[in-house]
């Protein structure tokens, strides 16, 4: 993930889900695709 997103600080919940800050801003940053493939 951090290689798919250079410019975010990039955190493994304990959900298993991704959670992204933007290092710029540091604001919560939410792409536009899931980050778990597998989600339902």
């Amino acid at each position: 993930m951090e290689q798919r997103f250079p410019f975010c600080h990039v955190t493994r919940l304990s959900s298993g889900q991704w959670f992204l800050t933007e290092k710029a801003t540091g604001r919560e940053y939410n792409p536009s695709e899931p980050a778990t493939p597998n989600a339902r």
